[in-house]
């Protein structure tokens, strides 16, 4: 009767076993494999009669250390359960993290008689992690200021750019609202913009004042993007700024210099002109304008060349292309028609 309890109660637990969502693999105390369950098998690649009697040496993927190894022979065979993450190979030579318990099984009279492994894949966290990091790496070596924040505002992510530009280190941004570098008179701006990004849309290279911690403006482009939960639900604002103070102050000198040379050309009594590299006039001055008749607001892509005079246009405009290709100066005498045809 005892005997038949036994057979009963072994049973109950095979079918237990195998019933686990874990892979577990059962060994004699030499590391000889004795059993191993279905979801063992979907892990691994390797059925029940292809593993018994072999060692679990074949599942290793040689990416770790012999010291991890002997630790965790050292450790179960003092009867101390033993729990790490093993990287192992499938038999199809695929590599999976594994989070593996090992747990000594004593006898009757304590001695050690088998060990007990239970396997976890946790291979697609570890590669949501490894994503993750790459995620961080990239964030923290942009040179554009990355954050994201909730949808009530409170940042969540400052990286390293960020603390440059807006001076405020990744402690003191975090937890607190996003509108602490919106100037205040654009806070309501960036309310009608977080709108727009929380109902799934990207709003992209708005140009608008930061304001640093110490008060002082800072112009920047901003780009912002929802972030998505699995369910497609807007979660988070995820914002890139970048710095944009430099261009502004190099565009404000050009336009100062374009300025100061259109002032200087018009009070010129002779004809001036700038074209682009395809020939097309830019500007002409004011001398020119009044000459052939055409007011500022119609210069812009003015076809010059039907002012020149038809017998002197072939040679004149041969000069110029041989000018350009050659890139050199230009020095030609030619006739022009007036704005009454003189």
């Amino acid at each position: 009767m005892h005997n038949d309890c036994q057979v009963i109660e072994q049973a109950g637990l095979i079918a237990a076993l195998e019933q686990a969502a874990d892979g577990i693999v059962i060994t004699d105390t030499n590391g000889k494999i004795q059993y191993v369950n279905a979801a063992f098998t979907s892990l691994t690649g390797y059925t029940s009669d292809e593993v018994v009697g072999q060692n679990p040496r074949i599942l290793k993927s040689g990416t770790q250390l012999p010291a991890t190894y002997e630790q965790l022979w050292t450790t179960i065979r003092s009867g101390e359960v033993w729990r790490g993450e093993l990287i192992n190979r499938r038999k199809d030579g695929t590599l999976y993290h594994a989070d593996t318990r090992i747990t000594p099984v004593k006898g009757i009279n304590g001695e050690i008689v088998n060990f007990l492994a239970v396997k976890r894949d946790v291979t697609p966290l570890r590669e949501a992690d490894e994503a993750q990091r790459l995620l961080d790496a990239i964030a923290e070596s942009s040179e554009d200021a990355i954050i994201a924040y909730a949808p009530t505002g409170i940042i969540l992510t400052w990286n390293r750019a960020a603390e440059i530009i807006f001076g405020y280190s990744s402690p003191e941004a975090i937890g607190r609202h996003v509108s602490i570098f919106v100037a205040p008179e654009r806070r309501s701006r960036l309310e009608h913009l977080t709108q727009q990004v929380l109902q799934g849309n990207a709003v992209l290279q708005h140009e608008g004042i930061g304001v640093c911690r110490d008060g002082s403006p800072v112009e920047v482009s901003a780009t912002a993007y929802p972030i998505k939960n699995s369910a497609g639900e807007v979660v988070a604002v995820s914002v890139i700024l970048r710095d944009i103070s430099e261009r502004k102050r190099t565009e404000e000198k050009i336009h100062e210099k374009e300025s100061l040379f259109r002032i200087m050309a018009d009070g010129c009594p002779a004809l001036m002109w700038v074209t682009n590299a395809n020939g097309r006039i830019e500007f002409i001055n004011r001398a020119y304008r009044e000459f052939i008749g055409v007011s500022l607001d119609r210069v812009q892509g003015l076809d010059w060349e039907k002012f020149l005079h038809p017998d002197d246009a072939q040679p004149y405009l041969e000069a110029c292309d041989r000018a350009l290709r050659e890139r050199a100066p230009l020095r030609s005498e030619t006739r022009l028609r007036g704005v009454k045809g003189e």
